[in-house]
Order: structure tokens, then C-alpha cells, then sequence
């Protein structure tokens, strides 16, 4: 599955202490919070083979609203506590399509939401220059509806017309990478912030209504996100600027 996450517009808001004087001379690396809002771009697949040999590919993409919020925590000239989180607004239902040995064999409505949270311990090597390692926990939801054939009939599963089914999936995983920034946050004029970071399943619970009795807990797979932030210091303490991210996942 990839996932891609454009996020067009952040406004955020920088806690900073004013009265040390060295930090009124110097800028100092310090704690802040800050929210976005934009849309997102999600990219989901499947792929596999049935028990019976024949081979299927799905292929779905919708475009979303997206929120994000996220803090750094100070502990100390050493080490960094981070908390980021992004989650789809309003899901927009899109066209999913599925083949089976490269004929059309069904299409269906997808709408997906998705939510993320990481927990991440940064080391500073140098006040820019940070290794990251911590968690990652993923909760997706997939609402499928109006089933449809290869010829745009109804699909039953024997006399049941198939009208709803929802597959929610739940992934913890170990996540680690590197982190720049260059610049403290709202020190004046343009600041850059640049990530990339790697993930390994731990655990994993997925479940769905069309198969109620059976999961999934295989923590097989693995992720990698690459992220970049630009913003411009309007006031002391407020920064505005824009987010781009790319998060992809294989299961």
C-alpha cells in the first residue's frame, strides 16, 4: 500500500522563553507545538494469488482532507521528545478496481481514513543534526460498497446482495532515522526541516467484515516516510510555511 501525504498549508505556533538573555543573542533550540491542514493523496493496492491460481491486482486513489499536530519536547542539551500525528478529515470515495489475470473483474466505492501517531526519542549528534528512534502506530479504516461485476451488475455472496463490508487494520511498528533542522524554530527570516524515517512492524491486528472469522497479524512488510518543512518567522513566535510528505507501506 503507499500512502502520499501532501500537506499544503501549516500555521505553527513556537513556545519559547524570553527572559535568558543569551537566548534573546542566540536562539535556542527549544520546545514548540504546531497544526496543518491541507489534503492528502492515498495510493492503496493489493495484490496476491487465490487459493484457486489466479493471480489479482487492485488499484484505488482518492484525495482527502488531512489534519496534522504535532510538539517537541526539550529534555535536555542531549536529548529531544517528539509527538506527530496526521489523520484524514473527511473521506472521499473513489473508484477501486480489481483484476484477476489482467481482466477487469469487479469495481467497488473505497473510502479510506487514515490515522498515525509517532512517539519519537531524537538524539542531538549537534543541535541540527538528530538520530531518531521510537514508535509508530497506524489505524486505517477501508469502507467498501456498491459491488458491482466486470459487467456493471450487482455482485451477490449466494442470495445476499454484498452492500458494506469495512476492513480496519492496526499496526504498531519500530520506527528509526535521522532528522535536520536548520535553524531553532521561529529565529527569524526561513527555516528548514528535513526527515526520513524507516519502520518495522511489531504487531499488527487486521480485521474484516466480509470475513468474520478470520485475522490477520502478520507483521511482515515495512514503511519509510520522507518529510521536508519550509516556514517563514511572521511574528516572534509564529511561524507559517508548508509540509510535504511521502509515506509509503508494503504489507
Amino acid at each position: 500500500m503507499k500512502n502520499i501525504f501532501l500537506i499544503l498549508f501549516v500555521v505553527s505556533y513556537i513556545f519559547a522563553n524570553e527572559d535568558n538573555e543569551l537566548i534573546k543573542l542566540k536562539p535556542k533550540y527549544d520546545a514548540y507545538n504546531y497544526i496543518a491542514f491541507g489534503f492528502e493523496s492515498i495510493n492503496y493496492q493489493e495484490n496476491g494469488t487465490k487459493s484457486s491460481g489466479e493471480s489479482f491486482t487492485s488499484n484505488s486513489t482518492a484525495d482527502s482532507p488531512v489534519y496534522i499536530s504535532g510538539s517537541l519536547i526539550r529534555i535536555n542539551d542531549i536529548f529531544d521528545f517528539s509527538i506527530d500525528t496526521a489523520s484524514t478529515l473527511f473521506p472521499t470515495a473513489s473508484d477501486e478496481t480489481w483484476h484477476q489475470d489482467g481482466e477487469l473483474a469487479s469495481t467497488d466505492k473505497l473510502e479510506t481514513i487514515i490515522s498515525s501517531m509517532k512517539f519519537l526519542g531524537q538524539y542531538k549528534h549537534t543541535d541540527n543534526h538528530r538520530i531518531i528512534l521510537g514508535a509508530k502506530y497506524d489505524l486505517n479504516l477501508y469502507k467498501r460498497y456498491a459491488y458491482k461485476d466486470a459487467d456493471g451488475n450487482d455482485m451477490y455472496n449466494g442470495t445476499n446482495k454484498i452492500t458494506l463490508t469495512e476492513e480496519l487494520i492496526s499496526t504498531l511498528s519500530l520506527a528509526t532515522g535521522y532528522i535536520y533542522e536548520s535553524a531553532p524554530h521561529s529565529s527569524g527570516g526561513f527555516r528548514m526541516k528535513l526527515s526520513a524515517i524507516i519502520g518495522k512492524p511489531i504487531w499488527r491486528n487486521a480485521s474484516n467484515t466480509g470475513f468474520e472469522d478470520i485475522t490477520y497479524n502478520s507483521t511482515s512488510g515495512y514503511g519509510y516516510e520522507f518529510g521536508g518543512y519550509i516556514g517563514y518567522q511572521v511574528i516572534k513566535g509564529l511561524e507559517i510555511g508548508c509540509f510535504a510528505d511521502y509515506d509509503y507501506q508494503f504489507k
